[in-house]
């Protein structure tokens, strides 16, 4: 998944290069929302023992020391990576109006840009296999 220079500030990986077809996931958060985020990550994770993933999170900054804990799911699981997508949130200004961030970047993944992403919202935990969500339509939020 590439990102279009004039919203992506910085792109930072963890994890395999070498997936073999993964699901993709977005994430829309701010640093606020960081473990939040890590705990659904980690019930995908959990649940999902036979499918590879690609975890993409939308951001315009994250705190260092949440980074770091964002790589500890790529060590302990091996068939995930997970990108950082740190936006630049001028870019977004003429959307929000009213709205967060996080709300456009909600927007944003199942456009043009992550085609073929599924977006997660950051508080909530997957305690079941999500195999028989992928049957359905790209784009739908589960």
């Amino acid at each position: 998944m590439s990102v279009p220079a004039v919203l992506e500030k910085e792109c930072i990986c963890f994890g395999r290069q070498d997936l073999h077809d993964p699901v993709h996931i977005a994430y829309g958060v701010d640093d606020t929302f960081a473990m939040p985020m890590g705990v659904s990550i980690t019930s995908i994770l959990v649940n999902n023992a036979q499918i590879e993933f690609s975890f993409h999170v939308l951001t315009d900054g994250i705190d260092v020391a949440h980074l770091r804990k964002l790589e500890a799911p790529t060590k302990e699981y091996g068939r995930c990576n997970i990108f950082v997508h740190i936006f630049d949130a001028s870019f977004f200004d003429r959307f929000c109006w009213n709205y967060g961030a996080a709300c456009v970047y909600r927007m944003a993944s199942p456009c043009e840009i992550f085609k073929g992403c599924w977006y997660c919202h950051f508080d909530v935990r997957r305690n079941v296999a999500v195999c028989p969500v992928f049957a359905l339509e790209d784009g739908v939020d589960f």
